[in-house]
């Protein structure tokens, strides 16, 4: 082969290495975005359970509410009843 055969042949080995280059990208390309795809829809799917269980707490703590109030309410009562009987047992000492 002459020389001018020879850069010919390099020059084409050059533009088909190239060209499998840009298709090599291309696919890792298309290979992020499904990837990206994946992890949005997981996303997608984490925030609407996690929205499902916010309002499942929400729901909870309106029934349980009530319930906590005449607790905490019956707890400051009977501390109050206790504070009177120190204050009048020290009162008859």
């Amino acid at each position: 082969m002459n020389k001018l055969a020879e850069k010919a042949k390099i020059d084409q080995l050059r533009e088909e290495i190239l060209e499998m280059l840009k298709t090599q990208n291309f696919i890792s390309k298309i290979n992020e975005n499904r990837e990206s795809e994946k992890l949005n829809i997981r996303y997608e799917e984490l925030s609407k359970k996690i929205n499902s269980n916010i309002k499942l707490i929400e729901e909870l703590e309106n029934y349980i509410k009530p319930d906590l109030e005449i607790f905490i309410d019956t707890i400051k009562a009977n501390n109050h009843h206790v504070k009177i009987e120190i204050y009048t047992r020290r009162a008859s000492i």
